[in-house]
């Protein structure tokens, strides 16, 4: 990609921090459009320009990295960013835990979930910062459930749920089937269900998950009531197919 690509109004009489800025600004414009290569270089040029670093383009690279899938790199820039900050920032540790999550580094993930928490908790942050503490106890949340320690789960995403100004459907879905493998299916059904009233438009899956909660719990009329319209939702489901032959054979 040619200079004039990431810096369109270059000035060849501005001082290198200036210039640093045009393409650390591109980048981000790149990255509204969903343009992350691009993004990429640009935020890589004011890297390059910039000695010895800055904090936020390490930090705005390593989103571009995660935005792109490479992980590790994204682990290294925002750790970059971290060394370079002159006070801790939650959002840091957050993007770095979602990258582990990612990279499978659950204990590493866990332990800067746990930081951004800490952060974000502190009463001096605490007003500004509630979706992003949320934001961490939902990450944090469904890390614990990759790891089947479903409790834990349970409790960090019933924080997120209470941090909310607004429900967040992507809490309750996490909470709902957290609650299902937890072989508790009445929060489950409770959760899920919430989650449909939060849907604009419906989904199968949600109809599906409910049907298994239904199952379990020994309800098989609702169980096949609500598998019955996930079929109806997606016809091809395999594992909705799967769950009512089950249902009726039991």
């Amino acid at each position: 990609m040619d200079t004039i690509d990431c810096y369109d109004d270059a000035d060849e009489s501005a001082d290198r921090d200036d210039e640093a800025d045009g393409y650390y600004d591109k980048g981000q414009t790149f990255v509204v459009e969903g343009k992350y290569k691009a993004a990429l270089l640009c935020v890589s040029k004011a890297i390059e320009l910039r000695a010895p670093g800055d904090a936020y383009d390490y930090y705005g690279r390593g989103a571009v990295y995660y935005k792109l899938e490479n992980y590790m790199e994204a682990v290294r820039d925002i750790t970059k960013a971290i060394e370079l900050r002159d006070e801790e920032y939650a959002h840091d540790y957050y993007g770095r835990g979602k990258a582990y999550v990612e990279l499978e580094k659950f204990d590493e993930a866990i332990g800067d979930l746990t930081k951004a928490i800490e952060i974000c908790s502190a009463p001096a942050n605490w007003f500004e910062m509630t979706e992003d503490c949320a934001d961490a106890y939902n990450e944090r949340g469904i890390t614990y459930f990759r790891i089947g320690k479903y409790n834990d789960a349970i409790n960090d995403l019933t924080h997120a749920i209470n941090m909310r100004t607004e429900a967040n459907l992507y809490d309750y879905i996490a909470r709902g089937i957290a609650y299902l493998e937890n072989r508790n299916y009445g929060k489950a059904i409770s959760d899920l269900t919430k989650v449909m009233t939060l849907r604009i438009e419906e989904n199968h899956m949600d109809y599906h998950l409910r049907a298994v909660a239904n199952f379990r719990g020994g309800n098989r009329n609702a169980a096949l009531c609500d598998v019955d319209k996930a079929l109806r939702l997606n016809p091809n489901s395999k594992e909705s197919k799967a769950l009512r032959r089950q249902i009726t054979s039991s």
